[in-house]
């Protein structure tokens, strides 16, 4: 306050001095007529009130142009276009101004996590890092890219949208993929024998992979799926599933643990297989765990335990593929030795033969009352199981 606002220094995102002082012009007068110190200080005492350009990446006057509602909240003395974004909008997918909305955030997994977490400061700066490669971004008067600004190579864009580079940027000689990618160079046709060149360089990373690459916990890949769900073509069975809960969870953790034991996604077509394969499994334990507490018939139990086992067998297969570490193979020979497993392939063989009717008995005698676990479902057959042995 006492230096920096006479230095023509930034305090936040939500104010540039620069800006501030070029685009309203009424300011800078009364700043070079001693009227007022600086741009910061006319801004403190009389701009925060008013409906005035205020900042690159977060406009007041365009906060209030983009959305009537709040607009017509600050003309009632409600609120004021700050205090709706720092309680409600930061949260609310709101325009921004200047050709920045949040929705075109909704993929990214650092803007997501600032939102889930209340931290509108650091989901400005993320704004602040990806804005000037928006092609919508409209630069105000007073603002330039800085010259040698990074390049948010990290950034998800949504749907099939791309960053774009600004001009005055120094541009890396090959861009990230999540940018719009220049027109490739006519290359002269080699001659015959000459041996040809370098090769083709490889495509880049497609920007889906480098984002469920980066994700590091169950949330993150559960964000991604829902985001991408028609890119990854499970929209249709995605929406079967609880919003919440251990039907979901399992899906995230899943996905997780096939890049954690087996490595980086390097296409698109391993991480549709990964997701659909376990939103299939968590299906299939959601329909068999409120069929088989209910049912009275044994071809439906048998059908119900046939399902699961299958499920499990091409979880188990599905790994096998993977397994190329010691991890992986370590985590196939657990998933065959566990109790789920053991008890449904026991149950299966055993419901092929003349046993079906004695086995249905003995779990109708053991399955007590319903409460959603797949931990519960795994005892019950096994009791019924180790009664079969029993007897």
């Amino acid at each position: 306050m006492s230096f920096g606002q006479y230095e023509g220094r930034s305090p936040s995102f939500f104010f540039s001095p620069s800006v501030y002082a070029t685009v309203n012009t009424d300011v800078s007068e009364a700043i070079k007529s001693g009227a007022f110190k600086s741009a910061f200080e006319h801004f403190v005492l009389h701009g925060q009130f008013e409906v005035r350009n205020t900042a690159p990446f977060f406009d007041l006057k365009g906060y209030l142009d983009a959305n009537p509602d709040v607009a017509n909240a600050v003309r009632g003395g409600h609120t004021t276009a700050y205090d709706h974004f720092i309680n409600h909008g930061y949260a609310e997918g709101r325009n921004l101004g200047n050709g920045i909305s949040l929705a075109q955030f909704a993929s990214d997994l650092k803007a997501q996590a600032a939102i889930r977490s209340g931290d509108y400061n650091d989901l400005m700066g993320r704004v602040a890092e990806v804005a000037p490669f928006l092609a919508t971004f409209v630069a105000p008067q007073g603002y330039s890219t800085p010259r040698d600004i990074p390049l948010p190579a990290d950034f998800i864009p949504v749907g099939g949208e791309k960053l774009v580079m600004p001009p005055g940027v120094d541009a890396p000689a090959v861009l990230p993929p999540n940018f719009e990618q220049p027109a490739p160079e006519p290359q002269p046709e080699p001659n015959p024998g000459d041996g040809g060149g370098g090769g083709t360089p490889p495509p880049p990373v497609d920007p889906l992979v480098v984002a469920f690459n980066a994700a590091t916990n169950p949330a993150d890949f559960i964000q991604l799926i829902r985001a991408h769900d028609v890119a990854l073509e499970v929209a249709g069975n995605l929406v079967q599933l609880p919003m919440t809960g251990g039907r979901i969870d399992a899906v995230g953790a899943g996905v997780k643990e096939i890049k954690d034991l087996f490595g980086d996604f390097t296409t698109i077509e391993q991480i549709k297989a990964a997701v659909a394969t376990h939103i299939r499994t968590e299906l299939n334990k959601q329909a068999a765990l409120q069929s088989l507490y209910t049912t009275d018939d044994v071809d439906t139990f048998t059908s119900l335990v046939n399902a699961l086992a299958r499920d499990r067998a091409d979880i188990i297969s599905y790994y096998k593929s993977l397994a190329a570490s010691a991890a992986g193979l370590e985590r196939v020979d657990a998933l065959e030795e566990e109790l789920y497993t053991v008890a449904l392939a026991g149950l299966a063989t055993a419901l092929d033969t003349d046993k079906k009717g004695s086995i249905f008995d003995a779990f109708m005698s053991v399955r007590g009352d319903y409460n959603g676990s797949i931990v519960t479902l795994v005892k019950k057959l096994y009791e019924a199981q180790a009664r079969l042995r029993t007897h």
